[in-house]
């Protein structure tokens, strides 16, 4: 289909030539990539194909910090105050707050998702500890909103009915999460 998709650009403009043919192996070096991870994973380790988890916890929680800090600058004084006052019942006139909103159950759903991923159930402990690393990384860079999102996240139904997971988890870190989970706690 690539190449198909390069021939097609060609007849449109030659001159893209160089570039598409330059694309299209890039492409095909990542597929391939892709491809030696999958098959890698499946056939001799426990290790999820998680491309998230390819950064530092310390990164990730760096970078959920300003997305945070950005979400935060487009609400303006008077659309806060328009919210604390509003009945939830009305359409909302406070967007940039329904999109904080929306962040935080989005970052909620995607690490409990991250979580359940992975096909070999041993990778799962694994995922749950770097999201734990993670949570703890940004109440230390003071990102309390995306700490309490991945809190949320771990804690959801769906994890917590896992009953062998959180015996696999390393003690420390499970310390860890109940102290951080102590002091979100309202």
């Amino acid at each position: 289909k690539l190449h198909e998709a390069r021939r097609f650009c060609q007849t449109l403009d030659p001159s893209c030539s160089r570039g598409c043919n330059r694309l299209i192996q890039m492409l095909d070096n990542r597929l391939t990539d892709v491809k030696l991870k999958k098959s890698t994973a499946r056939s001799d380790s426990c290790e999820p194909i998680n491309f998230v988890r390819d950064i530092t916890p310390e990164l990730l929680a760096s970078q959920f910090t300003h997305l945070e800090l950005d979400y935060l600058n487009n609400i303006a004084c008077d659309e806060m105050i328009t919210m604390l006052g509003k009945d939830v019942a009305q359409d909302s006139l406070c967007h940039n707050v329904d999109k904080y909103v929306s962040w935080f159950n989005h970052l909620s759903h995607f690490v409990a998702t991250e979580v359940l991923a992975p096909e070999l159930g041993g990778a799962r402990h694994l995922t749950m500890e770097y999201y734990m690393d993670v949570a703890v990384s940004c109440f230390s860079l003071g990102n309390f909103n995306s700490a309490m999102s991945i809190l949320a996240g771990l804690n959801q139904s769906a994890l917590t009915r896992l009953h062998g997971l959180r015996d696999k988890l390393d003690k420390n870190k499970v310390e860890h999460l109940q102290t951080l989970e102590r002091q979100m706690s309202p």
